[in-house]
């Protein structure tokens, strides 16, 4: 998977996964945190909560960390009962919440992109011409 600023998940074979800026993810992530949350003090209904948290978290990870991701992975192995499973989903969110802050901090800045392309550019004409390069 390749990340950037503006098409968060492509995968590797350049195939945009779900389009979103990471902002924009994240807010669906804290969101979705909110939802699954609600599930553990919702009255029973006899359905499991915590399989319909599941399955949410589940699709959201595939769309956007990818089908093969560890996020996903670990939410598709999620068991117990309701409140068990949501603690564990609400933890995976989290995790890769973090993971791409983690991710947005290390990208470089479109500035500093600019700046090394500048300096590229000068250093591969001085490669062509011999001479040394001359920096404005």
């Amino acid at each position: 998977m390749k990340r950037s600023r503006d098409a968060v998940a492509v995968d590797d074979g350049g195939e945009v996964r779900g389009e979103m800026d990471a902002q924009g993810l994240i807010e669906q992530e804290k969101a979705m945190r909110e939802r699954i949350q609600a599930y553990v003090s919702a009255q029973s209904t006899g359905l499991s909560k915590g399989s319909a948290a599941k399955a949410q978290v589940c699709e959201y990870l595939r769309r956007y960390a990818g089908p093969n991701s560890a996020f996903l992975t670990q939410a598709e192995r999620a068991e117990g009962h309701d409140k068990s499973q949501v603690t564990t989903l609400t933890a995976i969110l989290d995790s890769y919440t973090e993971y791409l802050s983690a991710v947005l901090a290390s990208e470089l800045s479109p500035e500093r992109k600019a700046q090394l392309d500048v300096v590229s550019d000068i250093l591969e004409q001085a490669n062509l011409t011999g001479e040394p390069p001359h920096l404005p």
